[in-house]
């Protein structure tokens, strides 16, 4: 085939039929044909990665490039080099060059240098632009298929998992970083510092609100945060927050500075920054921008535009998600009690606004910073629990299903009676919170521990554990240390299984349960397990789910030689003994 399309490959990538069977074609071939095919593209790279269909082709092919480069970086692999003609200057004349991986990708970045600022707002180029960057940099993002990813369009990844998944690409086991040769690292410096302003600050606001230019930013200010490069005065970061990187040196430079100034120069970022934090797409750049702040920008952000404003900000459809970064990316102590003292008391109307995402990053804070433990669950307890003296199953259904007390000040939420739940599923949210939560300290969550414990065990516990959102809280609590939830509670909900450890076990989700329940178990609680599941040999040894449950306890042993399987866990048990501390 690959001689059949000799010379025509150019024109084939730029037709949508043959696009598709190019790429699965390129994911099958070896790397001389790859070098090959990358050199066909020299002088003809912008065209190429503006076309609607080739630039398709070019994704995939520096995918296949990243890998072989890899490959041929860290020595599992020999270096990949071919011998093609090389036109000179002189049409009449030409000579053979040597070309390899890493200089024809360098000649690529070479070539499309110069118009950078313009791939990046073009809808196709903009993609190979995100593909080379990732490249450069040995970032494993460049293999990602996620919905997450911004290195392929929605269309695009929709169209590939249904026809055209390359043969083979092996996604699940896509590493985070791949090496890269050194010059690549250099070149991506370069690149970088000659892009980091884009020359005018317009452009880069432009490109903010742009949903094609939007993500590419992201990708720069990553890297940039990677190479130490992200946080200079001027650069498209500080550009990006109005000054709030260099305020303190603009001013103190400036002669003329006034209180005055000073003061309209702060309401202008905080203006600015909110205005952006409030645009869908906009708030997505700034969300990045947290991920990779340092502690003094995160400060600078909290003062210029969070503080006294997080109500607003956390009820905003598209600020709210900032403001969950924010959170989540806190480290320090006294922020944190400023940030609860602002909020805890709110929390019925975020959580009646469907905000309970700043409730769940707020209580992750709080674990995070190792504080304002009692304080932020005293209001969740206040929220969820009709009678806060009263602990009862209701404040761990409430809870996992998102739903307010009583006495809430939410009148457009009217509770739920008893198991009214059969049409509600536990929600994601829920779920969240409860496993946050059960990362405090007993004495804070006391209430919360005692109320799952006391969740009936064929209406609640088994429908739980079956469920996929359910099964994690039942699997938290179980998992969590013993300075969280007592190991006498965990027993609890040990002994209400029995009789049930079976039926869990040939369930997708129960079996993580199960598993759960025999780490927490002592020896003779392990052997009522054991004799439980035995009884079910056959089912479990055919059941998918059944077989690794049955393999983990080592039921085999347990019913051919007792004596053996009992010595072999308290081998296991002295280990862990042994290692406690360092596990700890």
């Amino acid at each position: 085939m690959q001689d059949e399309i000799k010379d025509k490959e150019l024109q084939l990538m730029t037709d949508h039929n043959c696009s598709v069977v190019l790429e699965k074609m390129l994911s099958i071939s070896k790397p001389s044909y790859l070098i090959y095919f990358l050199s066909l593209t020299r002088g003809q790279e912008i065209p190429l990665m503006i076309h609607r269909f080739a630039s398709h082709v070019l994704q995939t092919l520096i995918s296949l490039i990243s890998k072989q480069i890899d490959s041929e970086v860290s020595g599992s692999s020999e270096k990949t080099t071919i011998e093609l003609e090389d036109p000179s200057d002189d049409n009449d004349n030409s000579f053979k060059s040597s070309f390899d991986f890493e200089s024809l990708i360098i000649d690529f970045v070479n070539n499309f240098k110069n118009s950078f600022g313009f791939l990046v707002l073009d809808p196709f180029g903009s993609h190979i632009i995100r593909s080379i960057l990732y490249l450069l940099s040995g970032n494993g993002a460049l293999h990602s298929s996620s919905g997450q990813s911004n290195m392929r369009s929605k269309k695009s990844s929709e169209y590939g998992a249904k026809k055209n998944k390359p043969v083979s690409m092996d996604n699940k086991n896509a590493k985070r970083t791949f090496k890269v040769p050194d010059s690549f690292k250099e070149n991506l410096t370069e690149l970088l510092r000659e892009s980091n302003g884009f020359g005018d600050p317009d452009f880069v606001m432009k490109c903010a609100y742009d949903k094609v230019g939007n993500p590419t930013l992201q990708i720069i200010i990553e890297l940039l945060a990677d190479l130490s490069m992200s946080e200079i005065p001027g650069a498209m970061l500080d550009q990006i927050l109005l000054g709030l990187v260099s305020e303190g040196a603009i001013l103190e430079s400036s002669s003329e500075s006034s209180d005055n100034t000073k003061f309209d120069i702060k309401k202008r970022q905080s203006i600015h920054i909110s205005s952006l934090m409030c645009d869908a797409i906009g708030s997505r750049l700034l969300e990045k921008i947290i991920s990779v702040s340092s502690p003094s920008l995160l400060q600078k952000l909290y003062v210029s535009t969070f503080r006294g404003h997080l109500l607003n900000l956390s009820l905003d459809p598209c600020a709210n998600y900032v403001v969950q970064s924010f959170l989540k990316k806190l480290n320090s102590g006294p922020q944190l009690l400023l940030v609860l003292d602002e909020l805890l008391p709110e929390i019925d109307q975020l959580i009646k606004k469907n905000r309970s995402g700043i409730l769940a990053s707020l209580v992750t804070a709080c674990a995070t910073c190792n504080e304002g433990h009692k304080a932020c669950f005293q209001k969740v307890l206040k929220a969820f629990s009709s009678d806060p003296k009263d602990t009862t199953k209701q404040l761990a259904i409430n809870l996992a299903f998102n739903h307010l007390s009583t006495n809430s000040k939410s009148n457009n939420l009217a509770p739920r009676k008893g198991y009214e739940m059969a049409k509600a599923k536990i929600t994601v949210q829920g779920t969240l919170l409860i496993q946050n939560l059960l990362t405090f300290p007993y004495q804070s969550i006391k209430e919360l521990v005692k109320s799952i414990t006391y969740l009936d065990t064929t209406q609640d516990l088994l429908v739980w554990s079956k469920d996929a959102s359910g099964s994690r809280i039942i699997e938290s609590f179980l998992k969590a240390s013993f300075e969280s939830v007592p190991i006498k509670y965990k027993r609890k909900i040990l002994v209400k299984f029995n009789t049930f450890y079976s039926e869990l076990a040939l369930d997708r989700f129960g079996s993580h349960i199960v598993d759960s329940c025999w780490n927490v178990a002592d020896l003779n609680f392990k052997k009522s397990i054991a004799e439980e599941l035995s009884r079910d040999a056959n089912t479990l040894r055919s059941s998918f789910f059944g077989k690794f449950v049955w393999q983990n306890c080592n039921i085999e042993l347990f019913m051919a030689k007792n004596e053996s399987w009992q010595s072999t866990l308290k081998s296991s048990e002295k280990k862990k003994d042994l290692f406690k501390d360092i596990l700890d």
